[in-house]
């Protein structure tokens, strides 16, 4: 059909529907007509999230979301007039995650463009909460979408100085994204760290008013040294060891 052909590399979408039975309650003999509606339209969504589980996220357009967001509409439509209040809010869910997703592949195309930091932080609104959804559907993210993210992540990250935001992406998996980077890429995990980590220092830096810069000094000094201890903990030190 035209996804399969589109993108050769899917998986089996009869086991993409298994794996996503905790979400999706596909239809019984019991449900209604508009719930055995919505629970098809519902795998049929799915379904349309298959290019984030390889390179092809990559190359999608905000208009590839277009006509999912129009089913879903009109579904929390039905649903509401035949007040299904469960199956709406899981549309509604949806619906959300979808329009972040189209947002956040605005900004993404907008940063490709310029490569500018700031271009990267404005994905930042959309990106995670949209990760965080496709997590939830079971999908297994390709790693260079997960490489973004982590990015992302670390670009906005609060707290203390540059150590918090480190063990942020620890948290979110650090340790085997970087280890799932193929050693003949063309950016390897610890080029691709290195970059990440140096943009935002670099944007912090030269942020700061020349008057704090004796002053933060230490603190500064901490926070690298902080960074250095975190990283040679991870499985994926010795990858990193140019860098630490």
């Amino acid at each position: 059909d035209i996804l399969r052909t589109a993108f050769p590399d899917l998986n089996n979408l009869g086991k993409l529907e298994s794996s996503a039975s905790s979400l999706v309650s596909f239809a019984s003999s019991s449900d209604s007509p508009v719930e055995k509606q919505a629970k098809q339209i519902l795998s049929w969504a799915l379904s349309q999230l298959q290019p984030y589980t390889s390179s092809a996220w990559e190359v999608l357009r905000e208009s590839a979301f277009t006509n999912t967001l129009s089913k879903l509409t009109c579904l929390k439509t039905e649903l509401a007039h035949d007040g299904k209040d469960k199956l709406l809010a899981e549309v509604d869910s949806w619906c959300d995650a979808l329009s972040g997703a189209k947002l956040f592949t605005k900004k993404l195309k907008e940063y490709m463009k310029q490569r500018k930091f700031a271009k990267l932080k404005g994905m930042h609104p959309y990106m995670g909460a949209f990760v965080t959804f496709l997590k939830a559907q079971s999908l297994k993210i390709h790693n260079s979408m997960l490489l973004v993210h982590l990015k992302v992540e670390f670009a906005c990250s609060g707290g203390d100085i540059w150590s918090d935001g480190l063990k942020l992406l620890i948290k979110l998996g650090l340790d085997e994204v970087v280890l799932a980077v193929p050693p003949n890429a063309e950016t390897n995990g610890e080029s691709w760290l290195r970059a990440s980590l140096l943009s935002r220092i670099a944007d912090d830096i030269q942020s700061m008013e020349v008057q704090n810069c004796e002053v933060m000094r230490p603190k500064l000094r901490k926070a690298v040294g902080c960074m250095v201890a975190d990283l040679k903990t991870l499985k994926c030190a010795s990858v990193l060891e140019p860098l630490i």
